[in-house]
């Protein structure tokens, strides 16, 4: 570009010779490879150029799963179904390539992320697995009281100590008998009835400490004799070492198996499945049914992240979702889906709405906030 104005056309001026452009030196040319390495690698911090794909995550379609795979009852008659209610997921790539980085810019599919919202500062890869580990433990666990007491089975609905969930490697934990499943029932003699009454007992310590952990192990009454370490996220409060959640005595035995999946997101389809294999009623009606959201002990359904995502994934599966339960908190982005099939979702605020919905659409109605997609 040229600084300055043009000649108007009516001028008679002579017509400069063209001036050739000199070569791009080897200093210029290095500078520019130097750059471009930088902000490849995300030397440059994303506080100063943000458009890198160091300072991004994507979250991706992921795969589909028939919770009647993962849920074992007993303790009263299970049932199967001619469809499947299928555990929906998104997937998150943590180490974008350049082409991955641009493609996701346009790709109504896929969602950038800013890494310092999924990992703040001081917050890894591994901290997110563990507390995704334990929201997963806790999306179980209100899933199973959400769904005995939608089943109108009643129970005495008080925790019953803190359960173990996970051993966190290179701990004072590691090496005990301490296994996840484990529940502890006291601290050096003093009940405990839920998890913060446990963290309370503990607090009352000193690193170095030694202290006594009655625990309910593989259906014995067992002590544990275990010194303090120091935390070390906090140093100076004391560190077992294991991640926690409250223990509830139900009375009906459920499995739930997720394996690698983390998260809360699973806690509304976990609860439908549990009802699906207790009750001889067909919740799909034969359909392929996909579902998601958090859930809450009184049944109330929460929103999550990627809703899109696991719509476009959930349809575009082997599995073939055809309806797709979405959380109230969730359902305008949730129309702004383009799945490659046909799928009708369905708005649901609470476990009971979603059973509803369910009996209404095998009964061949359709729901009213019902919307086609596809």
């Amino acid at each position: 570009m040229t600084t300055g104005q043009a000649a108007p056309p009516s001028t008679t001026a002579p017509q400069a010779r063209p001036r050739r452009r000199a070569p791009i030196g080897p200093i210029v040319l290095l500078m520019l490879l130097v750059a471009g390495a930088l902000w490849v690698t995300g030397v440059v911090p994303c506080s100063a150029v943000e458009a890198q794909p160091e300072c991004w995550v994507a979250m991706l379609p992921g795969p589909t799963e028939d919770v009647d795979d993962l849920i074992e009852v007993s303790g009263t008659e299970a049932y199967g179904s001619d469809g499947e209610l299928l555990l929906t997921t998104v997937l998150v790539d943590n180490r974008l390539t350049v082409r991955e980085y641009v493609e996701g810019l346009g790709d109504g599919d896929v969602e950038l992320l800013r890494r310092e919202d999924l990992y703040p500062p001081g917050r890894t890869v591994d901290d997110a697995a563990l507390e995704n580990d334990i929201m997963m433990s806790d999306s179980q666990l209100d899933a199973k009281v959400a769904a005995l007491t939608e089943l109108g089975i009643s129970f005495d609905d008080l925790p019953a100590g803190a359960e173990i969930v996970t051993v966190i490697d290179d701990s004072p934990a590691t090496g005990t008998d301490l296994v996840p499943g484990d529940v502890i029932v006291a601290v050096d003699d003093a009940e405990v009835g839920n998890v913060d009454e446990a963290v309370t007992l503990l607090g009352d310590h000193e690193p170095g400490d030694e202290v006594a952990l009655a625990v309910q192990h593989d259906g014995e009454d067992i002590t544990i004799d275990l010194t303090l370490g120091d935390n070390p996220d906090e140093p100076g409060r004391p560190y077992v070492g294991v991640l926690l959640r409250d223990y509830q005595v139900l009375p009906v035995d459920i499995d739930i198996d997720a394996g690698s999946i983390g998260g809360p997101s699973a806690g509304l389809v976990f609860a439908l499945g549990i009802i699906d294999r207790a009750t001889p009623q067909d919740l799909t009606g034969g359909r392929n049914v996909a579902a998601t959201g958090t859930i809450q002990s009184d049944g109330t359904v929460g929103p999550i992240g990627g809703i899109v995502q696991k719509i476009v994934g959930a349809v575009g599966s082997d599995h073939s979702a055809e309806v797709f339960l979405v959380p109230a908190g969730n359902w305008e982005d949730a129309q702004t889906a383009s799945p490659g099939r046909p799928v009708t979702i369905v708005r649901v605020a609470d476990l009971e709405e979603a059973v509803d919905a369910l009996e209404v659409l095998a009964d061949g109605g359709e729901p009213d906030s019902a919307v086609h997609l596809g």
